[in-house]
């Protein structure tokens, strides 16, 4: 099944890249906003399909961890700008408190993102802003929380 749902939806990612970088014609704003919103909206879904199908391994027992170095820097500044679009027509905002210290730690740097984005994208569902933050420079390891900052919204998630 996947492959049948990967295949198509693949298709049109690339033909919309494609139109839009390799200048097959003359494209105008309209069109551009058109094949932007086709492009974003086909990789949201690709991913949603990745997700479905990474369910369904995991309730079969078969979800396998590639542990890893991985830079959670990296992983949260991406996730940030990978949800940019689901936030920017809310006007919602997010803000990074990350300090300079090393991020480095073994995970699965693929799921770490998928976390941060569903975290995220969940946020971004939500009215108001969010802001991931790292712990304070005196804690001894990295802690993350997603602070909601909105009206009748309070605490940690």
């Amino acid at each position: 099944m996947s492959h049948e749902l990967r295949t198509p939806l693949n298709a049109i990612i690339g033909f919309s890249d494609l139109m839009l970088t390799e200048g097959v014609g003359d494209i105008n704003p309209q069109q551009r906003e058109f094949l932007e919103a086709v492009l974003r909206n086909g990789r949201h879904l690709l991913e949603l399909i990745n997700g479905v199908l990474d369910l369904s391994k995991i309730e079969a027992g078969r979800m396998a961890l590639s542990l890893a170095p991985t830079d959670l820097r990296e992983a949260i500044t991406g996730a940030v700008a990978d949800t940019a679009s689901l936030r920017s027509s809310k006007r919602q905002e997010v803000w990074l408190e990350l300090d300079d210290r090393p991020l480095a730690v073994v995970a699965d740097g693929v799921r770490v993102r998928q976390v941060l984005f569903n975290l995220l994208s969940n946020a971004s569902g939500s009215p108001g802003r969010a802001a991931p933050s790292s712990s304070p420079r005196s804690a001894p390891a990295p802690q993350w929380r997603l602070r909601p900052i909105a009206p009748g919204m309070s605490g940690s998630w």
